[in-house]
């Protein structure tokens, strides 16, 4: 994978988790929110890139490259 496809893969990443964010405060069902999770999940396991850290930085209100320091340090 290229430097661009994985910064694309991070960028998408950060993207869904705000979706899933936004969705679980409009009360999206829990299937729906399920699904997307875990398909992201399954994808970035095989790029070694862990989304529950992505979540968290995005919880945390973190920015996209204040996100990509916390990947780093974690």
């Amino acid at each position: 994978m290229t430097k661009k496809e994985k910064e694309n893969l991070l960028i998408n990443a950060w993207k869904l988790a705000g979706h899933i964010e936004r969705s679980e405060k409009k009360g999206r069902s829990d299937e729906y929110l399920d699904g997307l999770y875990q398909a992201q999940k399954i994808l970035l396991k095989n790029f070694d890139i862990d989304f529950i850290k992505i979540q968290v930085a995005k919880n945390r209100g973190l920015s996209y490259d204040k996100m990509k320091e916390y990947l780093k340090q974690n």
